[in-house]
């Protein structure tokens, strides 16, 4: 074996006391004890599989100043995520072949395995399709993304090529211009917004979707009438209008009033839906300007995983809840061998010292654009992560190749496993 790592385990549901033995980049062997030559013990650490987020936008063709696929990837490493997702609403989008395959040369950066979207939209090709991860539907429009609306043609494109597909779920005529703060976006995009796209669309007979950033219960609860899965973010579940962040706090959907995000939150722990980032960096320049002119997004790969692990130490969620929502399924609904523990998996691993409780400060940013909106919140980071085999952090810092990532390409619909 190349590697043996030695730890409490997340294993077959549960933490147990154990080795994982790893060869050629996956895991051969699971038992509670192993030779290596090359061994790393880890006592008193909680070791889970390695996060995947599957909604990042890591701005690369055309805003890296805010990111690159280096920049992003190592903050997601630092953070325990070994597999990302990105999105196409880059300059250009990507809704050609010709750049899904630039886009993918530009990825080779990455230091951890990724998946890339193709925009699904008038000019979708199924050679476009066959080539990405899967599609992204904006239905409705976001930063640097236009709405498309034409469902029976969307419908038609879709059958054409079976494809794992997110959907950006806003209803374009319930929308409003963004009003002046937190609580006036809120107003502007509102919660029935994503019901009614989501119910808009199930009745026209698509299937198989993934809702990306549910902001509420009611569209948790719709996706899964629809038989959708779903994601909800880290920034919908712990922000609100009430805090304190003017337009760092600005995103598509919105943050909601307190009581929205507690149902979600308890909607959340009922199980069903994945966490995903929605990482989606700006510069504080661009988050600093007047309300209306600030754009929407804020970053998040890094801070997921270590905040919700810290919220499990609280007993706040069950671990079993935050690795099955930032693992498991998210490798289940690509259809990856990936997000387990489990034989035959690719050997991607996070270990976690509870111990090691923090705040979140500045210094804890890696991502370029350089800010947190969860200062302040407690968190634990990974004290050693790695992935596909290799070691990319090291007792907390970072120490993995550029170009160790490898592309995931198509990913089947799902098979309807709901929300």
């Amino acid at each position: 074996m190349d590697l043996v790592v030695e730890g409490r385990l997340f294993f077959a549901g549960g933490l147990t006391d154990g080795c994982v033995g790893i060869k050629n980049g996956k895991i051969v062997k699971i038992a509670k004890t192993l030779g290596s030559q090359d061994r790393l013990s880890l006592p008193n650490h909680i070791i889970i599989p390695g996060g995947m987020d599957m909604h990042v936008h890591f701005r690369e063709p055309g805003m890296t100043h805010k990111e690159d696929f280096y920049t992003g990837s190592k903050a997601a490493a630092h953070g325990g995520t070994t597999f990302f997702l990105d999105m196409p609403n880059t300059r250009p989008p990507t809704k050609y072949l010709s750049d899904l395959m630039e886009k993918r040369t530009m990825a080779e950066k990455s230091v951890v395995d990724y998946g890339l979207h193709a925009l699904l939209g008038p000019v979708s090709k199924p050679q476009l399709a066959e080539e990405a991860t899967g599609w992204k539907w904006y239905y409705g429009p976001s930063t640097g993304a236009e709405a498309w609306t034409d469902i029976a043609m969307a419908k038609e494109v879709l059958a054409s090529f079976s494809s794992f597909t997110t959907l950006h779920a806003e209803e374009p005529s319930l929308l409003d211009n963004p009003g002046t703060d937190l609580v006036g976006h809120d107003l502007a995009r509102p919660v029935d917004s994503e019901a009614a796209a989501i119910d808009k669309i199930a009745r026209e007979g698509i299937f198989g979707l993934h809702v990306a950033h549910c902001s509420s219960a009611q569209a948790l609860y719709t996706a899964k009438r629809a038989g959708y899965s779903a994601e909800v973010t880290l920034h919908h579940l712990l922000l609100d209008t009430g805090s304190d962040l003017g337009g760092y706090g600005k995103v598509n959907p919105p943050l909601r009033k307190k009581i929205d995000r507690k149902a979600l939150w308890q909607t959340f722990l009922d199980g069903g839906s994945v966490v995903a980032s929605d990482h989606a960096p700006h510069t504080m320049d661009e988050k600093e300007q007047e309300f209306q002119l600030a754009p929407a997004g804020m970053p998040g790969v890094e801070e997921r995983l270590p905040v919700l692990m810290a919220l499990a130490k609280r007993g706040a969620v069950p671990i079993e809840r935050v690795v099955d929502a930032c693992c498991e399924k998210p490798g289940r609904l690509l259809g990856l061998d990936k997000g387990r523990l489990t034989e035959g998996c690719d050997a991607d691993l996070a270990a976690f010292d509870p111990r090691e409780l923090k705040e979140i400060n500045e210094g804890c940013v890696n991502s370029k654009c350089g800010w947190t909106p969860y200062l302040g919140q407690e968190a634990i980071f990974p004290s050693h992560v790695v992935a596909r085999g290799k070691l990319v952090v090291e007792k907390g810092s970072f120490v993995g190749e550029k170009g160790h990532g490898r592309y995931v390409g198509h990913a089947d619909a799902p098979s309807g496993e709901g929300a």
